[in-house]
């Protein structure tokens, strides 16, 4: 408990010596999730799914826990986050399906996008110390 509480002190110090920290983390982490929001809002609609802001608040939140559980790579988390979540606010589960699947494809296509700039950069880089 010693190091929460030291935690604690430090952020505690943080906010009181320094707030304008405190509210830039604090915008940033707001329009972060206005951002996700978005997206995720235009992902619902794009599947023709009727959700309200308060429905689409409350299954947001559900996928967002379920990144933070400590499962390898996420596996089924969200998947079962988005199935409970839907059903729980009324939406057909089905939509959970289709919900997922775009996630994991948009999550491959920028992780392979990253690893084919990476390794050209790579390439290029090596190549130049070679010349």
């Amino acid at each position: 408990m010693g190091k929460v509480k030291e935690v604690e002190e430090s952020l505690g110090a943080v906010f009181l010596q320094r707030p304008q920290v405190f509210l830039t983390g604090l915008g940033i982490s707001t329009f972060a999730w206005l951002v996700m929001g978005g997206e995720f809002f235009f992902m619902l609609r794009y599947l023709g799914v009727p959700v309200t802001l308060l429905q689409m608040a409350g299954v947001l939140t559900a996928v967002r826990i379920a990144f933070l559980l400590p499962s390898p790579a996420g596996i089924g988390t969200l998947e079962l986050s988005l199935f409970l979540a839907m059903r729980a606010v009324g939406i057909d589960p089905t939509c959970a399906l289709a919900a997922s699947l775009l996630i994991r494809s948009r999550d491959m296509a920028l992780g392979l996008t990253g690893l084919i700039l990476g390794g050209s950069v790579f390439t290029w880089s090596s190549h130049i110390k070679e010349v």
